[in-house]
């Protein structure tokens, strides 16, 4: 397989840790977005700015577009915790899934990935596949978003997380990833102090044990990060995008693995119905998977 693909799979498998997470966290620990954007934000962008500089990223390198990743970084964390905050985890998540037709589509504007139609028709049924193993009842799920924020959160979050792809890929043709992500982490660093100052009452009452667990997710999507820049480096970023969306299938398994294990952390549902919607979703993934190799 393609080394692009497997750093893909790599960046899925931090990203689906993340998820599952996340859902526990602003569940039941801090529900504040932007405290959680803040704590989540300092452990990416410092072991991504550390791991940046230990792999040769030169400060002098760095432009402005570089900088103004971190802060669109930033910004789409607020969109995202700020969402699932208001909305249930279950349905918000899935909808950001619509991230890759974002970038499908800019990037076949801005940066000319063109590809065969089989090859299109992969990252379509990863997408679908994505929604139908996330969603119980996908027409009924999403018709129980509480409120049209829930909606036009995930949708803005979807954007900007395409359009901070989109603009570090075309960053690459003038510096190398490193520096691109040593740059990312600079603006993120700065944008996450803006945040500090204006929360940092609210950061000293709150719950340390939620701190705590941010500050992990922090390191897993900064781990996550960095295996995506590596693969959209040497491969297309619209089929990166296109394979992270495999994640939604490691969350499934491990939600099975975890009701099988300890029963009660996780409800997931396994009528026969559901079942054979999943079965379908697995057989969208894996198809998905095997065309998008075709280019």
């Amino acid at each position: 397989m393609l080394s692009w693909a497997l750093y893909a799979f790599g960046a899925a498998f931090f990203w689906s840790l993340n998820i599952l997470f996340d859902k526990y966290v602003v569940d039941h620990e801090i529900k504040d977005y932007i405290l959680t954007t803040v704590l989540c934000s300092i452990s990416t962008f410092v072991v991504i700015g550390a791991f940046s500089d230990l792999m040769g990223g030169r400060v002098t390198g760095i432009g402005l577009i570089h900088v103004s990743l971190g802060f669109l970084y930033t910004l789409a964390l607020m969109a995202y915790y700020s969402g699932i905050s208001r909305e249930d985890v279950s349905r918000f998540a899935p909808t950001l899934a619509v991230d890759t037709l974002f970038i499908t589509f800019f990037s076949f504007l801005f940066l000319g990935e063109r590809f065969s139609l089989p090859v299109y028709g992969g990252v379509l049924s990863l997408v679908a596949g994505a929604f139908l193993i996330s969603l119980d009842d996908p027409v009924h799920s999403l018709k129980k978003f509480q409120s049209k924020n829930g909606v036009i959160l995930a949708v803005i979050a979807a954007l900007i997380f395409a359009s901070r792809d989109i603009i570090f890929k075309f960053s690459l043709a003038n510096s190398s990833y490193w520096t691109a992500l040593l740059g990312m982490s600079i603006g993120g660093l700065l944008s996450t102090l803006f945040l500090i100052v204006y929360r940092r009452r609210k950061m000293i009452n709150s719950n340390k044990k939620g701190m705590e667990h941010l500050l992990i997710i922090g390191v897993t999507t900064a781990l996550g990060y960095i295996c995506f820049a590596l693969s959209i480096n040497i491969g297309p970023v619209s089929l990166a995008s296109a394979i992270v969306k495999s994640q939604n299938l490691i969350i499934f398994a491990a939600a099975i693995a975890l009701q099988k294990l300890h029963p009660g952390v996780v409800d997931e549902k396994t009528s026969k119905k559901i079942l054979a919607q999943k079965s379908i979703a697995i057989t969208m993934i894996v198809a998905g998977l095997l065309l998008v190799q075709l280019y």
